[in-house]
């Protein structure tokens, strides 16, 4: 492994632990119980201590974030994913380049749309139905790309 191949692995661990500073600054001002989750009314769903909140959680994305690129990122022929991933995407590196290169914008939207939603006031069902809608179209599009690239190169062996 490559000291440049670890440069987003270390940035990214860094950017999960930022949230430590704020820990340290304000822990003696959190209360005991912290809330973890709201319900669509508003309402608290559960509680953790605030060591959990404070601590626990940014140590728990910094190991999470490294036990995925150990599994994704320094597997070269993406082995790991196979089973995520269709056999036409994974059998054409310019079929994988392609699909993944417009799937990252997608999904960098998808992210930006799912950030605005949890800011507006929709209740219940109205947004559930926007995240699942948000959800399935940057999983739906990239498919249907990939396969409509697989479909076109085949045609084009013929």
């Amino acid at each position: 492994m490559t000291k440049k191949n670890l440069a987003p692995l270390t940035i990214a661990s860094v950017v999960c632990l930022l949230p430590l500073c704020l820990s340290f600054a304000v822990y003696n001002d959190l209360p005991d119980k912290t809330v973890m989750q709201w319900n669509l009314e508003g309402n608290p769903n559960w509680y953790a201590h605030k060591a959990v909140s404070a601590f626990g959680l940014p140590i728990f994305f910094m190991v999470f974030n490294i036990a995925l690129y150990f599994l994704f990122c320094s597997d070269s022929k993406r082995k790991n994913i196979s089973k995520a991933m269709q056999a036409f995407t994974l059998n054409n590196a310019e079929n994988w380049n392609k699909t993944h290169r417009m799937a990252g914008i997608l999904f960098i939207i998808g992210g930006m749309l799912f950030i605005i939603a949890a800011f507006l006031p929709l209740k219940n069902i109205v947004g559930i139905l926007i995240i699942l809608t948000i959800l399935i179209i940057t999983i739906i599009v990239p498919t249907l790309y990939s396969y409509s690239i697989h479909v076109k190169d085949k045609n084009k062996n013929k």
